[in-house]
C-alpha cells in the first residue's frame, strides 16, 4: 500500500487516510476526532492487547486489506 509512517498528528491531518495502530493510550480519542474533523478517513486498529493487534495486522496484510471493513470510517 506504500504507506507513509509518522508520529505527528499535524502531519497526519494532511493525509486522506489515517490508520492509528493501538489504543487511546498511544493516540487519544481527542486526536482521533481532530483528524476526522480535518477531513481524514480514520481507522483505529487495536486489539485487546498487543498480541491481538499484531494478529489483526497480520490478517489484513495476508488478505491484502487496507482497512478492517470496506467503507469503514472508524
Amino acid at each position: 500500500f506504500r504507506p507513509t509512517v509518522g508520529f505527528s498528528a499535524v502531519e497526519a491531518a494532511r493525509a486522506a487516510n489515517v490508520t492509528i495502530i493501538g489504543g487511546p493510550a498511544g493516540v487519544s480519542a481527542e486526536t482521533e476526532e481532530e483528524l476526522r474533523a480535518a477531513g481524514c478517513r480514520v481507522q483505529r486498529i487495536a486489539g485487546k492487547n498487543s498480541k491481538e493487534t499484531r494478529r489483526l495486522l497480520e490478517t489484513m496484510a495476508r488478505e491484502g486489506r487496507r482497512f478492517l471493513a470496506t467503507g469503514s470510517h472508524s
